[in-house]
């Protein structure tokens, strides 16, 4: 597969899942700014355009798709807002919370000797904070909202009118989209207290723990924002459901 510089990383992942490992090792955004070409998200990250296509076209050639691989672009949105749900929200929902109790024991075992550790506490206090509302946000207002009006589309009736009430605010696709936005920037901080988790020679087992949780989450949050970004978010405002 040719790799055109124009493209959209999002759409590059949507096609070769294989690429995602490319995008993390070189650290280009696929997921937040899935909307961005090839050669801007590379120029914004810093990597060699050149090199990331050579990557990019190895694992195409490569690759070898998984027998229970699904093309969620193809797939009904009700099926893909499950997937979500089931697979990336109740890891983040569980993995916040034991981070976070995992972040606040080491702070206050270990703070004095290693401030940064307060630091990291707070920052991932903040970023579950604004994780936990915004997932709430999805489970409770908007999913359902996209999933009614899939039906209804489907079935070719209208909403009734309490299906019809919901407006949380204007636009509440776009509006999770640049929560996303935010949580990249919170993400961000963490990245840099924890030196891209780069464990110190001294570490307890719980800080070793702690960082290894925090790498773990960030792959998939990316995952887990792709597939809205680039996927439900597109398919729910091409259907003209909601925007």
């Amino acid at each position: 597969m040719k790799i055109e510089v124009t493209r959209p990383v999002g759409e590059i992942v949507n096609e070769i899942e294989a690429s995602i490992p490319v995008f993390e090792k070189m650290h280009i955004d696929y997921s937040f700014g899935g909307n961005r070409t090839l050669k801007d998200a590379c120029y914004l990250a810093g990597a060699p355009l050149d090199q990331v296509i050579v990557l990019l076209e190895k694992v195409s050639e490569n690759r070898q798709e998984r027998a229970d691989a699904k093309d969620w672009r193809h797939e009904s949105l009700e099926s893909l807002i499950d997937y979500i749900v089931e697979r990336h929200h109740l890891y983040t929902w569980t993995q916040l919370a034991y981070l976070n109790n995992l972040a606040e024991k080491v702070s206050l075992d270990q703070g004095t000797e290693h401030p940064e550790l307060v630091e990291l506490h707070w920052a991932i206090k903040n970023a579950a904070k604004e994780i936990e509302a915004h997932l709430t946000k999805e489970e409770e207002l908007v999913f359902p909202r996209i999933r009614a009006m899939a039906r209804a589309k489907e079935e070719g009736k209208l909403l009734d009118e309490d299906e019809n009430k919901f407006v949380p605010e204007q636009r509440p696709l776009q509006v999770l989209a640049w929560e996303h936005g935010m949580i990249s920037n919170d993400w961000d901080d963490i990245r840099a207290i924890t030196h891209d988790y780069r464990v110190p020679a001294d570490a307890s087992s719980a800080v070793k723990e702690l960082y290894r949780g925090l790498a773990e989450l960030e792959l998939d949050l990316h995952r887990h924002t792709h597939l809205e970004n680039n996927i439900l978010f597109k398919r729910a405002i091409e259907m003209g459901l909601i925007d």
